[in-house]
């Protein structure tokens, strides 16, 4: 029961920040880091603006004010890529998920459509194969009446 005890009290990760000389981190290495931390503030910005639609004008400007000039067009399309944003034609989507169920909630209707019309077609063609039966046995019975 001691050792459950000191297992309980024991914090499950420790964290320790390592010293400055044992960190070495290559060019590349903080570039990449770079670019991630701006994309994450860039996310986070994004997120903030109440609107679900921006032009893709106003994304490149706010990509600007956060990356620079020549880093806006790759940030937004690694944005774009990554599914945090939409971008169709010139339009902006901040929030992706609200398209997709909008998208998903418009399928079913399409289908529903179909659906009501096969069915629909489905009762034409029963009343003719209805129909074609009785005339078929009506010929029938009138060719053995007459033999």
């Amino acid at each position: 029961q001691n050792l459950n005890k000191a297992a309980r009290e024991r914090p499950l990760l420790e964290v320790t920040r390592p010293s400055e000389s044992s960190i070495s981190i290559s060019p590349e290495e903080r570039r990449r880091l770079l670019r991630f931390l701006q994309i994450d503030s860039l996310r986070k910005s994004l997120r903030q603006i109440p609107h679900a639609c921006i032009s893709r004008k106003e994304l490149l400007q706010i990509c600007m004010d956060s990356a620079g000039q020549e880093g806006a067009k790759e940030i937004a399309k690694s944005l774009d890529e990554s599914g945090e944003i939409l971008i169709i034609g010139d339009r902006v989507y901040l929030r992706p998920e609200q398209v997709a169920r909008a998208v998903e909630a418009v399928v079913p209707l399409i289908d529903d459509r179909r659906r009501e019309e096969l069915h629909e077609m489905e009762k034409q063609k029963a009343e003719i194969d209805l129909k074609t039966k009785k005339l078929v046995h009506r010929e029938l019975q009138c060719g053995f009446g007459f033999l």
